[in-house]
């Protein structure tokens, strides 16, 4: 991979997007033209993980390229990035090789403080902890939860637009309503916001203005954090439609809510995802109008997945792959075509990745690892293993074996063994059949995470 310049560096994020929901291989009824056009013209890692199946922890790792819980990285969604590791992240290190570095839509670095400010700078004591950070360009803002939470009085630009528009109150209650039921997954009626202000589109109109706005001499980043699939099931009136009559497959193990319920639920998560497609066609769009799209490295993936009622589990935090899974699709200049990677992956190798190719002249940074070979074609070049881990559980993947410890899945802590390939439904423990194999995967649990 050798790109003539500098290539820009697009980065979109969305969150709770499980591994197997995005119609690249065409096993579900979902529709996602673009993600799928976006494979096709590069690669579509089919085994990628998250290092921590939530929030703040998994965004905290992408930000330092750290395993979880270490070099800085977060353990929970209570906790902000610590002062002393603003200066450690591969934003920083982007700028300061000469990229204007952006971002829209929820970073969720500061995730406890709620200090957005109504600029999204997270301006305390008269700093910008936001450029410590290393953007130059952007805002963080917060999500629809936090919105409807400081309706009355807003803390960040999502908030601080809708209370201008004369709607979040209306957002409020929407909200309140759906989490005072039983469960908030049950309640798949449309949100009473109109589409400009649905929280993805609102982020995602305000991306295309960032991209317009650092178009220029220097090459650039952003990343764009869309805030669906992520629940409630709030999806517009416009979007509520769309999967009307398509059934997808019942969640494995569990009918809680009943058969129609579930299909409720499921065609709403599509909806979000395939709004985010959409969104992802208009951004391929503008960079093809502005004649940079075949110098611009463009990047979805999520932060974590989602349970989606499987084993009768919901949200994430989750060993299993409907929660630590993520779907990874890169395309762009040095990004051979038509690509199916099945060998592991970390969302942590995308800092070394980026910094990688903006010219830092190595092929790691911090417990990252560099996909440009991979990239380019050479698929030995790939991990052995990756890790994820959340609370007192970790994991280490081979792409094939998952060797977890901490866990009660199986009525213990572990650890337990599960081979993906034949038993996908994670059902049946080898452990006490691979001796050999857990031995040799226990030693991956620790370690320098050179994987």
């Amino acid at each position: 991979m050798s790109p003539s310049s500098k290539p820009n560096i697009l980065l979109l994020f969305a969150d709770e997007h499980r591994f197997d929901w995005h119609g690249v291989d065409s096993r579900l009824p979902v529709r996602t033209p673009h993600l799928r056009a976006l494979a096709r013209a590069g690669a579509w890692f089919q085994h990628a993980l998250t290092p921590s199946p939530l929030c703040a922890p998994a965004r905290s790792c992408l930000a330092l390229s750290s395993e979880y819980g270490e070099g800085g990285a977060v353990r929970g969604n209570q906790s902000d990035l610590p002062e002393e590791a603003r200066a450690r992240t591969f934003y920083r290190r982007l700028a300061e090789l000469g990229y204007r570095v952006g971002n829209c839509g929820k970073l969720d670095l500061n995730k406890r403080s709620h200090s957005w400010g109504e600029d999204g700078r997270h301006r305390v004591e008269g700093q910008s902890i936001f450029r410590e950070w290393g953007f130059t360009d952007g805002f963080d803002s917060e999500g629809k939860g936090p919105a409807a939470r400081f309706a009355r009085d807003p803390r960040g630009p999502y908030g601080v637009f809708l209370k201008e528009r004369g709607l979040a109150l209306v957002h409020q209650q929407d909200i309140e309503e759906r989490k005072a039921a039983d469960s908030p997954y049950r309640i798949t009626g449309p949100t009473p916001l109109p589409d400009e202000a649905y929280n993805d589109n609102w982020v995602g109109a305000r991306g295309l203005e960032l991209i317009e706005g650092m178009h220029g001499s220097d090459p650039w980043f952003l990343q764009v954090n869309f805030s669906g699939p992520h629940p409630p099931m709030d999806v517009t009136r416009s979007m509520h439609d769309w999967y009307r009559g398509i059934d997808f497959p019942l969640p494995e193990g569990n009918l809680e809510f009943g058969r129609e319920i579930h299909q409720e639920i499921r065609r709403n998560y599509s909806a979000m995802v395939e709004n985010i497609d959409c969104w992802t066609g208009r951004f391929l769009e503008l960079l093809r109008s502005l004649g940079v799209l075949e110098n611009t490295l463009v990047v979805y993936s999520s932060d974590h997945g989602e349970m989606l009622g499987d084993r009768g589990l919901w949200k994430k935090q989750q060993p299993f792959q409907p929660s630590v899974g993520v779907p990874l699709v890169v395309a762009g200049p040095g990004v051979s075509p038509g690509q199916r990677i099945g060998g592991p992956a970390t969302l942590i190798d995308l800092p070394a990745t980026f910094l990688d190719l903006a010219g830092a002249g190595t092929e790691r940074f911090a417990s990252g690892r560099s996909l440009r070979r991979q990239l380019g074609g050479d698929q030995d070049a790939g991990r052995e293993f990756v890790r994820s881990g959340y609370g007192d559980w970790r994991l280490v993947f081979d792409g094939r074996y998952k060797l977890v410890a901490g866990h009660d899945a199986f009525g213990g802590p572990g650890p337990w063994l599960i081979d993906l390939e034949r038993d996908p439904a994670e059902r049946t423990d080898l452990a006490s059949a691979r001796p050999d194999l857990v031995e040799r995967m226990a030693a991956w649990l620790g370690g320098d995470g050179a994987g």
